[in-house]
């Protein structure tokens, strides 16, 4: 059974429910639909300035009253197992990051049609339901409810969709003490455009349990505070030698060749050769300390040839989140279109 939150509107015009498990919004028993940042921008709004008119209430419950939450009325028979074909494609359109309006222009219907099927007024003509399950990389039987639906992404989709859902709870943070909604929408249109106009635009919240932060060219940084504070981060054995191997121009240079020329597997000669470094010694101990290839000593006709391969590609990747940060911080300027910082205090507590 989903949860619901009752809350009298204070302007003395209305009541509204708010269900969690749909983001819908009843309004005087007239369905609402809004995106999830605006309802998540609602709740947080509205239950933040008016926590004392918040009540629990089951599902299937409806405002009874215009000026006064007065009481409920259930209008149900007890929930069913299976889920209908509405709530499924809602469901599955936001799994998408999908607006109704984009969805509607994908099949070629009407918003409002998209609106009313996932409100449970209608349901879709027999002949979409193809259409639907192929948009959804799902079953028919899936779109009924009658099936596990596994969220499916392509690995080329994730990162954008990921940095896309951190910039968008950012922006909802920033403006969350808008109450008009025409004046919320144009403050988040307003803060999308910057963010993608301006490479130097950051966005963050820094709050005492941790940090979020995104830069449109950059990405996204999210940071959980240490149990123990942030202070253990300076205390941490054997970070010596992984700042100092990031600090070494050489070892930097060795990787840049390897990066730009894909070289998955090579000699210590052939990588010389090819970024200008003399001294083999000094860069063959660089390449064991990184831990980030498989050294291996072969037999060629009597001479012994030793041979790299890159392998810790996890190990790799956090190297390059290591440099990309670095330079973040080098070059650092203080321009945010959207922030919320708790206090100094209150981020390093």
């Amino acid at each position: 059974m989903r949860e619901l939150l009752a809350l009298w509107y204070m302007d003395k015009r209305a009541a509204f429910c708010y269900d969690k498990g749909a983001e819908r919004i009843f309004h005087q028993n007239r369905l609402s639909e809004f995106s999830g940042s605006r309802i998540r921008h609602w709740a947080g709004r509205h239950l933040e300035k008016r926590g004392n008119g918040l009540k629990g209430v089951q599902e299937s419950s409806v405002i009874c009253g215009p000026e006064i939450l007065r009481g409920y009325q259930n209008q149900k028979e007890e929930e069913q197992n299976m889920s209908t074909i509405g709530e499924t494609i809602a469901t599955l359109r936001k799994r998408q990051g999908m607006t109704q309006e984009a969805l509607a222009g994908i099949i070629g219907v009407s918003p409002q049609s998209v609106s009313k099927w996932e409100g449970n007024v209608n349901m879709p003509d027999i002949s979409l339901l193809p259409v639907l399950a192929d948009i959804f990389r799902c079953r028919i039987d899936d779109l009924f409810g009658r099936g596990d639906i596994m969220r499916k992404s392509a690995p080329d989709k994730v990162l954008d969709r990921c940095c896309g859902a951190v910039a968008e709870e950012l922006g909802a943070c920033s403006f969350r003490d808008i109450d008009r909604w025409e004046d919320y929408d144009r403050a988040m249109a307003e803060y999308r455009r910057g963010l993608k106009e301006d490479d130097h635009m950051r966005s963050a919240v820094m709050e005492g349990h941790g940090i979020a932060y995104y830069r449109e060219k950059l990405g996204a940084l999210l940071l959980r505070k240490p149990q123990e504070g942030w202070q253990e981060l300076f205390k941490q054995e054997g970070l010596d030698e992984v700042l100092n191997l990031v600090g070494d121009e050489e070892f930097r240079k060795a990787l840049e060749e390897i990066c730009r020329s894909r070289l998955t597997f090579f000699t210590l000669r052939t990588l010389r050769s090819r970024c200008g470094i003399q001294e083999e010694a000094s860069l063959k101990e660089k390449l064991e300390k990184s831990k980030l290839f498989w050294v291996k000593t072969i037999d060629v006709d009597g001479s012994q040839v030793t041979t790299y391969e890159l392998t810790q590609i996890g190990k790799l990747s956090m190297l390059l989140a290591v440099l990309s940060f670095a330079a973040e911080y080098a070059e650092y300027k203080d321009n945010y279109v959207g922030f919320f910082m708790g206090g100094v205090k209150g981020l390093i507590e």
